[in-house]
């Protein structure tokens, strides 16, 4: 996130010496990074739900394999549930957003003659 910013730091800088406010450029940073944080959660849920429940179906052949003198089944089949897709979802949003504020205040903070002065 932080190099996103950092290489559009003119177009902020601009944006800045027109007028905007410094907590819209903050929103729009944090509000930037929900989206792609709400994006890669749908897809990867998607992705997570169509593979888990292959294998939830056909299970994970190992053979016969023993472990400690144990002998696993032939087959493995893991268990999805609803929750794990939700707590992870939730975590991954929370620390985007969580992650976005240092970019959002330094892109917010910095001044349009030093903006310049580093894109340049």
């Amino acid at each position: 996130i932080f190099m996103s910013i950092y290489e559009r730091l003119y177009e902020f800088a601009v944006t800045k010496a027109i007028g905007t406010r410094p907590w819209w450029i903050g929103r729009l940073i944090v509000l930037e990074s929900l989206l792609m944080a709400l994006a890669s959660v749908a897809i990867g849920v998607l992705i997570a739900y169509f593979v888990g429940d292959y294998f939830e179906r056909e299970g994970l052949g190992l053979g016969q394999m023993e472990v400690g003198g144990v002998v696993i089944p032939e087959r493995i089949r893991p268990v999805m549930l609803i929750n794990q897709f939700l707590e992870a979802s939730w975590f991954l949003i929370g620390l985007t957003l969580l992650t976005a504020l240092y970019p959002a205040l330094y892109a917010a903070k910095i001044t349009p003659a030093e903006a310049i002065k580093r894109s340049l």
